[in-house]
């Protein structure tokens, strides 16, 4: 599955989406047949009139809220009509003291009323560990067998760094799935390097669930993993694999949801303008002549995005 990062609901640099513009992003969502989107912690009182709005929708993705490992956000998210909860948390000693606890263990019972109290609500329930992916993962581990526990649906991985690569993530997403054997497993790759793409594959290949993604691959720093660039790899391995999803309206959707924040949809995703156009020669010619121009130069057609 694939959950659509807060990114594009909430803010992007110095931009914000207006609720109207969310609502399309959501609109696009459920179109294409994307199941979960991401909103900000409704605890920001400038998003938490957009996401009252959002919740009304009839007919949109689930919406799961973002929020700290604090009692306070899970009510709010419940009050505000959430379908669920995705707990960020830290392993970090020093982040831990930063936050004024005196132990780890002070912090894990906190979690533990978090994860109960959204459990009491009805609501779906994630716990991700920043910096899982560097120098903190064996404390990571305890944090998922933790949450293995007390029956959350889901444990996520994310590469705070985009330091992630494909021999790693093999490692690290099959030991979080044996620590971890209830939940299902999610991930959230940044593009540092160009490999998110790469790695999400590979995440899903070793026992990952659930892929965060955004239009264009919108994110901090270099980004995240692109919905489209995602999409086409798995159809590319096999088509079955996304034959509920409508890929035929990434292109349209990509290009919408970017011209809103005055930007263009990257030359290397196959939503691109150039995605379809040749410059070689002996491409050119190719696909002119060749009774199979096309299947020679090509992944796949244009009418597939």
């Amino acid at each position: 599955k694939f959950i659509h990062d807060d990114q594009s609901l909430g803010y992007f640099e110095n931009f914000e989406f207006s609720a109207g513009q969310a609502k399309r992003i959501l609109t696009h969502l459920r179109n294409i047949g994307i199941e979960y989107a991401e909103v900000p912690n409704g605890m920001i009182k400038g998003v938490n009139p957009t996401i009252r709005e959002l919740v009304q929708m009839e007919d949109r993705p689930k919406l799961l809220c973002h929020i700290r490992n604090n009692v306070d956000d899970a009510k709010i998210a419940r009050e505000l009509g959430i379908d669920g909860i995705n707990i960020l948390t830290f392993v970090d000693p020093e982040r831990i003291k930063q936050l004024g606890y005196v132990s780890f263990s002070d912090y894990l019972n906190v979690l533990q009323q978090v994860i109960q109290l959204a459990q009491e609500y009805n609501l779906q329930t994630r716990v991700s560990v920043e910096h899982a992916w560097n120098g903190f993962f064996d404390q990571a581990l305890n944090v998922f067998e933790f949450a293995n526990n007390l029956g959350v649906d889901r444990i996520g991985l994310p590469d705070t760094l985009g330091i992630a690569n494909r021999f790693d993530v093999e490692d690290r997403v099959s030991q979080a799935r044996k620590r971890a054997p209830r939940p299902d497993i999610e991930v959230h790759f940044h593009n540092d390097g160009s490999i998110a793409v790469a790695n999400a594959i590979e995440a899903l290949i070793y026992g990952a669930n659930h892929v965060d993604t955004t239009f264009g691959g919108i994110g901090e720093r270099t980004g995240i993993t692109p919905l489209s660039g995602l999409l086409t790899q798995l159809y590319l391995l096999d088509p079955d694999i996304v034959r509920n999803l409508h890929l035929e309206l990434l292109t349209s959707t990509e290009t919408e949801v970017l011209e809103m924040i005055g930007l263009s949809i990257p030359y290397n995703l196959d939503t691109a303008k150039n995605a379809f156009t040749h410059k070689a020669g002996i491409h050119s010619y190719g696909i002119r002549t060749h009774s199979r121009g096309l299947e020679l130069y090509q992944p796949f057609g244009a009418e597939v995005v």
